[in-house]
């Protein structure tokens, strides 16, 4: 029997289905020898007759196990030449099967991300230092994070060379980041935030944290205009940013990031809820807080590069 020599789009919607079935074994982490099985029972309320079955055994596009279970022909390559319409669903089984161990691996790391994160939701809503720390600690990671972006002319009028600006500007991330907490933290130095996480355990160690001279820091304020980059931003902004960042830095230190996309997808939505459950305030309202801030910052100020400086973490 040919596929063509029957309903090809009614038993395409099956195929389709069995293929869905085998994709989403492989995601969720089944061996590719047990991945898709199925009973009759189950495959009925997928929409799948033992009448379909049948016909899709006849073209020797499904097999049997012992189990009295059913599945694609998924290895057979005749199989997938003459379903070419699936390529797309051949080549995700592809990937999922070459990157099971990577697959397993980022699961593991999804699930110590959500222990983490449940960790710091608890410290935080108890420990109202180890909030304060967070904040700083976030808000440090969000500026050593950026190419700190300005106006060329403003760099060169200040007496920076381009090559010394990205050098130098990064050194006043210490600097910046605790002026900024301190408006929502109770901390007076940034090494006090490293240690504390230090000691339980959340940090293993303290990053170079050299400041700028006095000289060096003002010439900078000037070219980023700093001070009212401070003004603009509200205590929910600054909590919002440093809380996001310094989750997310703490993920990073414990190796808790997934790279695959959905599981990536899902510590995203861990971290979201996290920051919902401290601060008090839905996510999408703080998100929605921020943006009204750098909007405010670059089209009523002018302050261009203000998003350049002020932003979330690409995981977020």
């Amino acid at each position: 029997m040919n596929l063509e020599d029957i309903n090809k789009e009614e038993l395409n919607q099956k195929i389709e289905i069995l293929l869905r079935i085998i994709i989403n074994d492989l995601k969720d982490l089944k061996e590719p020898g047990e991945a898709g099985w199925r009973k009759l029972s189950d495959l009925n309320e997928l929409g799948i007759s033992g009448k379909d079955l049948t016909k899709l055994q006849n073209l020797g596009i499904i097999e049997k196990n012992l189990m009295n279970e059913f599945r694609i022909r998924y290895k057979d390559n005749k199989i997938r030449q003459r379903l070419s319409t699936f390529n797309i669903q051949f080549q995700q089984i592809d990937y999922f099967i070459e990157n099971l161990e990577m697959l397993k691996q980022d699961f593991e790391r999804l699930q110590k991300a959500d222990k983490i994160v449940q960790e710091i939701v608890s410290r935080a809503q108890e420990d109202k230092k180890f909030l304060s720390f967070a904040i700083a600690i976030g808000i440090w990671r969000m500026l050593n994070s950026s190419d700190m972006p300005a106006v060329v002319d403003n760099v060169l009028s200040a007496g920076f060379s381009p090559k010394d600006w990205g050098i130098i500007s990064l050194r006043s991330a210490p600097y910046f980041s605790l002026e900024l907490a301190k408006k929502v933290a109770e901390v007076e130095k940034l090494e006090d935030a490293f240690n504390y996480m230090k000691t339980i355990r959340f940090t293993s160690e303290t990053p170079n944290l050299d400041k700028l001279d006095i000289y060096n820091v003002s010439r900078i304020k000037e070219v980023l205009r700093w001070q009212k980059i401070c003004e603009i931003l509200n205590e929910e902004n600054i909590k919002f940013l440093g809380l996001s960042w310094f989750v997310v830095f703490i993920l990073e230190e414990n190796d808790a990031l997934p790279s695959y996309i959905d599981l990536s997808a899902k510590v995203a939505n861990i971290i979201k809820e996290c920051i919902t459950k401290i601060l008090r305030v839905e996510y999408s309202s703080l998100a929605n807080n921020l943006t009204d801030s750098l909007v405010e910052l670059e089209e009523k100020h002018d302050i261009s590069w203000a998003s350049g400086i002020i932003f979330l973490p690409e995981v977020l």
